[in-house]
């Protein structure tokens, strides 16, 4: 895939996502974009306690993407987890699980930056009767990690 409108240099670099808290086990997920220039990407989650101290990571994911005006399209290519849930203290440590393991091949979302495009929130279809979450909204990291 090749961006060549330019509209990519918007999302080159790092974006945070929270993707959940649970303050009883003191702990946070983080999902953490990282959108190269040369149109690919890698996406990890990552865990925190409630104090930001990294405690592991359970996902990781490579792929390609494009953005064309306000359509990005991300196709991954390699798919790594932890096995029965453990967190691992580097992305070498997850084990391959293969690309399509229960996801599709390519997602689609419209994007809507912020005017500063500081945040951007992915819509993506939902079918009719799903439930689904609300849009991510991805947060671009401007210096140093920024946790949720």
């Amino acid at each position: 895939m090749n961006s060549n409108d330019g509209l990519s240099d918007k999302l080159v670099g790092t974006w945070e996502q929270k993707a959940f808290e649970n303050t009883e086990g003191n702990i946070k997920g983080v999902f953490e974009h990282d959108f190269e220039d040369i149109d690919t990407y890698e996406l990890a989650l990552a865990h925190y306690d409630l104090e930001d101290n990294f405690l592991g990571y359970r996902y990781f994911e490579t792929g390609s993407y494009s953005l064309k005006g306000n359509k990005l399209v991300r196709k991954p290519a390699e798919v790594f987890s932890s096995e029965n849930q453990e967190l691992y203290s580097t992305i070498d440590e997850l084990k391959a699980s293969g690309v399509n393991r229960g996801n599709p091949d390519k997602m689609e979302y419209r994007t809507e930056f912020s005017n500063a495009n500081t945040t951007v929130t992915l819509y993506f279809e939902c079918p009719p009767n799903a439930l689904c979450t609300e849009p991510p909204v991805l947060k671009k990291v401007l210096s140093g990690p920024d946790i949720f």
